[in-house]
Formats: structure tokens, C-alpha cells, sequence
């Protein structure tokens, strides 16, 4: 009597739905995915073309620039005070997209494809071509169009972000104007 405890087991295939574009639940997860590439995008752009906008020069271009620049500044510059509150609230949206982004993938493919996948697609789609994009030339154009998105992050996550921002600006202060000195504004 040889009862043996190494019996094959096979393997079970079917948490993955890898060929079932039709199925409404595939459909679903590709959605949730790109809405968590999308979201991942915009967090990381609209933090890095926002935080690199310098208060002091948009103050001058609301002052003297043009009416189109001043214009993109009355719509910014409320946002870019609010230094510690929009950093948070898109570091959460982001953080968000990204650690849920995983999940979706993984009902789809094996879990090692879902992190290839998911690393992929948030270095280049999630950060690489949104920094560059919202950091350009074109990043006031930009930042002016994607502010309502901003806006409505801050609204959503306000009741976790703000504590957070206060927090911050309390401990770290906020000196949003770059002021320059004498020799260095002589040099400009």
C-alpha cells in the first residue's frame, strides 16, 4: 500500500482571464487600468508642472505679461500658494493610481506580468512623458488647462490632504516667492 502525497496538481488558470476581450469583466479592468495610467499622469504631471512654477514670476507675468499670460496666472496662482495642499493631494491621487493599477492587471495576467506591466506603463505613461510634457515650453498653456483637474483633486481628498498640508506648513513653513538681492536681480 504506497499512498503517495505527490500527486500533480494542476494548475489553475482560471483567476486569469487572459483571452476573454468580449467578457464585461476583461472590459472593466482594461478601463480601470487606463483610468489608473490616466490618473497616474496627470498626478505626476500636473505635481511637477505646478511645484516648478516660480510665485514670483507669475506674480510679475499677472503684473506686466501679456493678457493671455495673465490670464493662465489668475487661474495658477491660487494653486501654487497653496504649495503643501496641492503637493499632498496629488501625491495621494497618484499614490493611489499606482498602487491600484497592480490589482486590475493581475486578475488578467500572473503577477509578474502584472508588475512588468504596471512599472512599464507608470515610468513612461505615468511619469516620464508627463514630466516632460507639463515642464516644457508649453507648461503654463498647460498647467492652465489641467488646473480644474487640480482643483478637483483638492476638493475630493481635502479631508485627508489638508490636515496633511497643515501639518506640513507648520513644521516646514512656506516660502512660495523666490526674492532676490541686489547683485542678484542686477545680474538679471
Amino acid at each position: 500500500d504506497s499512498t503517495s502525497n505527490d500527486t500533480a496538481v494542476p494548475l489553475d488558470c482560471s483567476e486569469h482571464h487572459l483571452a476573454s476581450p468580449g467578457d464585461p469583466e476583461y472590459l472593466m479592468d482594461v478601463a480601470l487600468v487606463l483610468i489608473c495610467v490616466t490618473s497616474s499622469a496627470l498626478a505626476s504631471g500636473l505635481t511637477q508642472g505646478l511645484l516648478s512654477l516660480d510665485e514670483m514670476e507669475m506674480e510679475i507675468k499677472l503684473r506686466s505679461g501679456t493678457l493671455i499670460e495673465q490670464k493662465y496666472v489668475s487661474r495658477l496662482l491660487p494653486l501654487v500658494k497653496r504649495h503643501h495642499l496641492i503637493l499632498v493631494s496629488l501625491m495621494l491621487w497618484n499614490a493611489t493610481a499606482n498602487e491600484a493599477m497592480p490589482s486590475f492587471l493581475d486578475r488578467r495576467v500572473p503577477e509578474y506580468v502584472a508588475i512588468i506591466l504596471s512599472v512599464t506603463l507608470v515610468l513612461f505613461m505615468g511619469e516620464i512623458i508627463p514630466a516632460s510634457l507639463l515642464t516644457g515650453p508649453n507648461q503654463l498653456v498647460i498647467a492652465y488647462y489641467l488646473a480644474p483637474v487640480a482643483y478637483g483633486v483638492i476638493f475630493i481628498l481635502f479631508p485627508v490632504a489638508a490636515p496633511i498640508a497643515y501639518l506640513l506648513d507648520v513644521l516646514l513653513g512656506y516660502d512660495g516667492m523666490t526674492l532676490y538681492k541686489k547683485k542678484e536681480l542686477k545680474t538679471l
